[in-house]
């Protein structure tokens, strides 16, 4: 009779959506990075494939759109194929909003809201050049990361030096990466507004040159090091992910996704403004095997390949 109830309570679990897993951790300095909208399961487990959407400059074209203070209209029309992508979390590149104030950052909100999943922020510059004090009261941060099934994301920022992570987030994140290898995670997905990792290295200079803007640039970044270290404490444990958000402007792309073959690294950058080929990017995040990306396209003309969204590609877009 005992046994029979316990199935009978398991069974009722099961049919009520729970499910076992692994705890999902928000880690970093205090206060904790929290989310814009949604809230995260509280476990997931390691064995589960994480569907993870990324989206950078989400605020568009406001310059050229002044009748509207919300998102990229590519965001706002394309919350249905974003959903559809069945996203577990969503984190944004930073430059989520023109000014980080009510009038911009209440439709943004609402958009981001009709996805159905937690949507994260790495801060851009526009977050923190409006005030970081107050983005930090409403969403924490600047920096920290997640925990979540087989992934770590962790939500950098470059902004408070330019282009540099600083030797005290560097030490933090590769931290928080020890632990969270020592507990499993068969990814690191990091995030961070700027194009830092085009200027560690010599060969990405293409890429770099097509970034949506270069404030505070000094021609140096500390990128190289803390990325060194990184594949140090990954190899053979983790793949690596290392994503941007600040480009998709005139003269820019809207994606750019390339796995270094010397490293193994996936590199990728997206952005939106309000162009034809205006696009998410989707990973997905198998236990135990090399992150999967998927464009969701957001626009008529998005690109539909990876192999348009390539370094080969972006080397000879015009």
């Amino acid at each position: 009779m005992v046994r029979a109830s316990v199935l009978a309570l398991l069974a009722g679990a099961l049919l009520l959506g729970c499910r076992a897993g692994d705890p999902v951790r928000v880690l970093g300095p205090e206060p904790r990075v929290q989310p814009w909208v949604g809230d995260l399961p509280r476990t997931f487990a390691r064995d589960e494939t994480l569907r993870l959407v990324l989206l950078g400059h989400v605020y568009g074209d406001f310059v050229n759109r002044v009748e509207s203070p919300g998102p990229a209209a590519s965001l706002v029309d394309g919350t249905g194929r974003i959903a559809s992508a069945r996203p577990d979390l969503v984190v944004l590149l930073g430059d989520a909003v023109y000014k980080f104030e009510p009038y911009f950052l209440d439709p943004t909100l609402d958009a981001l809201s009709e996805i159905g999943a937690p949507v994260f922020d790495a801060i851009g510059n526009h977050e923190r050049a409006s005030d970081v004090g107050i983005y930090r009261e409403r969403f924490g941060g600047p920096f920290g990361a997640i925990e979540i099934g087989p992934a770590l994301v962790l939500l950098l920022q470059a902004e408070t030096h330019p282009w540099h992570l600083g030797d005290e987030q560097s030490a933090a994140a590769l931290e928080l990466v020890d632990d969270a290898l020592a507990r499993g995670v068969s990814h690191v997905v990091v995030c961070v507004h700027k194009l830092i990792w085009a200027l560690a290295e010599e060969r990405w200079y293409p890429v770099l040159m097509r970034a949506n803007a270069a404030d505070g640039f000094d021609g140096t970044t500390d990128f190289g090091p803390f990325l060194a270290q990184l594949l140090e404490r990954t190899r053979g444990r983790s793949d690596v992910v290392v994503c941007s958000g600040d480009v998709g402007r005139k003269g820019s792309v809207p994606l750019f996704v390339h796995r270094d073959p010397s490293t193994g690294v996936l590199f990728a950058a997206n952005g939106l403004f309000e162009n034809p080929r205006d696009c998410a990017l989707l990973l997905v995040l198998e236990p135990g095997r090399p992150a999967r990306p998927e464009i969701v396209p957001l626009a008529p003309d998005a690109p539909r390949n990876l192999s348009d969204v390539d370094l080969e590609a972006t080397l000879a877009a015009p």
